[in-house]
């Protein structure tokens, strides 16, 4: 599909770096949780099914349907 073959499809990692305090940590977060945003996936990062953005609110908006299997 992307034409790849033989290819590596990830970018190589530069660096890991530790989390340095909670003010580093939340920005992190909140740089993730806005990815499905900027992608035009949602309106606000909670919509986003698989976003930890809804955990503020209790759960994401998208799972309000969702009922546990048994």
């Amino acid at each position: 599909m992307l034409a790849l073959t033989g290819n590596p499809f990830w970018q190589p990692e530069s660096y890991d770096q530790p989390v340095r305090d909670r003010t580093e940590w939340e920005r992190i977060r909140s740089y993730i949780e806005r990815n499905p945003v900027r992608a035009a996936l949602v309106r606000q990062a909670a919509e986003y099914r698989w976003s930890s953005a809804g955990w503020s609110t209790g759960r994401s908006a998208a799972d309000l349907e969702v009922r546990p299997t048994r």
